[in-house]
């Protein structure tokens, strides 16, 4: 076999039996060579995060490459996100335990997009309001929760470097392979594919846009249930704590009702035996003052 730009020649059964292949085979293996090299590249280019561990006030985000990331704090309930550019999750639980760690009340990982538009999301969540310092670190994260009493509020992005020489050489063979091979094929079946790629790059950031936009949603939408139930339980305190007032004061104006009640009665007694007292008094005077008379009378006689 041999190549001839423009030209592909193959011997069957020699020279007087050699025929040619024109552009159109030509440019499919050339577009198969160079997706698949491309495909290679990317795969070599994906941040790997194996590991998200806390210890004290320190998580460490540990890839397979330096990160390129942003930040952005997050409130009621205080949190910190980190989205890491070109990056996938292996291995790491979307809820890393966090028991003892000082400030730290929780931390969950969640992944957006796939390939080159993959975004690998940390959400570190405070007891209150902090100021945590992010540190790249080789192809570990360092992120160290401070004493502020608010969250930074501006994002960094540390670019990614290029990958190393000794990882990237099959690659960079590859890529050059399925170019020179491109190079060969008609413009007219290179520029639908490039528009083909371009597409699908779109479709995949416009489906990492929304599968972000729904995170946040569902991040609202269960603070704002979270929100309306503390609502209704505090409501249901406010109920119980008003019946069990007017309990007690129904009770207190009972008790005085029967005070005054017991009182009276007293009084009334104490009246009645008075009167008595009085009444048997004058009828006892009554009977001296008669007894007398009757005595005198009959002295008299």
């Amino acid at each position: 076999m041999c190549v001839v730009p423009g030209v592909l020649w193959t011997d069957r059964g020699g020279a007087d039996s050699i025929h040619p292949v024109r552009n159109g085979a030509l440019g499919v293996l050339a577009l198969v060579a160079l997706a698949g090299a491309v495909a290679r590249a990317a795969d070599a280019q994906v941040n790997t995060i194996k590991k998200v561990s806390v210890k004290g006030g320190t998580v460490e985000i540990v890839g397979t490459q330096k990160p390129s990331f942003t930040t952005f704090p997050m409130s009621d309930p205080p949190r910190f996100v980190i989205d890491i550019s070109e990056a996938v999750f292996s291995g790491v639980p979307e809820d890393v335990p966090v028991s003892g760690s000082g400030r730290i009340t929780a931390i969950k990982t969640a992944s957006y997009g796939n390939d080159a538009s993959a975004i690998a999301r940390v959400v570190i969540g405070f007891d209150r309001d902090a100021e945590p310092d992010v540190q790249a670190a080789g192809n570990t994260l360092v992120v160290k929760v401070g004493s502020g009493s608010a969250p930074a509020v501006a994002s960094r992005t540390t670019p990614a470097p290029a990958p190393a020489a000794t990882t990237a050489a099959p690659d960079s063979s590859a890529l050059a392979q399925g170019r020179a091979l491109a190079t060969a094929a008609t413009a007219s079946q290179a520029k639908p594919d490039d528009q083909a790629s371009r597409d699908a790059l779109a479709r995949a950031n416009a489906k990492a846009e929304a599968d972000r936009k729904a995170a946040e949603a569902a991040a609202l939408a269960e603070q704002q249930r979270q929100a309306e139930l503390a609502r209704q339980r505090q409501a249901i305190a406010d109920a119980e704590a008003q019946r069990k007032a007017k309990e007690q004061a129904d009770r207190e104006t009972r008790a005085r009702a029967e005070q005054e009640r017991v009182a009276q009665q007293k009084a009334m007694a104490e009246a009645q035996a008075r009167a008595d007292a009085e009444r048997k008094s004058q009828e006892e005077a009554a009977r001296t003052a008669a007894a007398r008379a009757q005595a005198e009378r009959k002295a008299q006689d």
